[in-house]
């Protein structure tokens, strides 16, 4: 599976972001309240798609785990792709990064990413080039990982967002891994 994930998730994504509509304004507050101040600034930058996704993605791992769906658990399924703040493409933009990406390797995206020592700093870093762009959405893992590390994030919201695409290497309780791969397909 790329970084980007796989075929099946990345047709699902596409068709859904076509969908309108917003969040479920329950299921929005109960993520928000399970937020730290740093980690709901970072969910309110989110796309409406992006917020969307994850907030679908909470009620679903709710609905796996009951009682486990801890507050932990909720922020990693809400704030998984947060990293793809630093590439700043809509939805056809993520289309041509995904395709371009498939085409030219992973160390020409890791130099295209143009990540300095700390990968966070992406996030407030405008991207100036399409090859930025498609690098940064590329490692929107490493990205959203290094910010929520700096918001103070738990550690499986961390490893989360560093692993969702590669859920087999994510450390922890190998039940809350799988309710959050589910919650990235919902």
């Amino acid at each position: 599976m790329s970084r980007l994930g796989g075929p099946r998730h990345l047709i699902r994504r596409f068709f859904w972001s076509l969908w309108p509509g917003g969040t479920d304004p329950d299921a929005e507050e109960r993520v928000v309240a399970a937020m730290s101040p740093a980690e709901r600034a970072l969910h309110q930058r989110l796309s409406p798609v992006d917020r969307l996704h994850g907030v679908a993605g909470v009620a679903s791992v709710v609905s796996d785990l009951g009682e486990r769906a801890t507050d932990e658990v909720v922020v990693a399924a809400a704030l998984h792709d947060v990293g793809k703040l630093a590439a700043g493409l809509g939805t056809s933009g993520r289309v041509g990064a995904t395709l371009v990406a498939a085409l030219v390797g992973e160390r020409r995206l890791d130099i295209w990413a143009e990540l300095g020592d700390d990968p966070a700093d992406a996030i407030d870093d405008p991207p100036c080039s399409w090859r930025r762009r498609v690098g940064r959405y590329a490692r929107h893992d490493v990205i959203g990982a290094a910010a929520l590390r700096r918001a103070g994030s738990a550690g499986l919201v961390v490893d989360w967002a560093a692993y969702h695409h590669a859920p087999a290497r994510c450390p922890g309780d190998p039940e809350l891994i799988a309710a959050l791969c589910s919650a990235d397909e919902a």
